[in-house]
């Protein structure tokens, strides 16, 4: 599954998670975001399934249960 900003939304990633579905979900660019980006080690990022050159890691988003 595909999603442009305008669907970043946190209950269709868990639920595409939840459900095993592979996604990618565009985000704006938002200082937020940039600072939540900083924080993620060298070695969390992993080569994004069918998406040459991209990577994707996983973090919580600020004020989510676990972030």
């Amino acid at each position: 599954m595909r999603a442009d900003a305008g669907y970043f939304a946190g209950a269709l990633a868990r639920a595409a998670h939840d459900e095993h579905v592979s996604f990618a979900i565009g985000a704006k660019r938002i200082a937020s975001l940039w600072r939540l980006l900083a924080g993620i080690a060298e070695g969390d990022w992993r080569d994004a399934t069918e998406m040459d050159g991209a990577q994707v890691a996983v973090a919580a988003a600020p004020g989510s249960a676990s972030g």
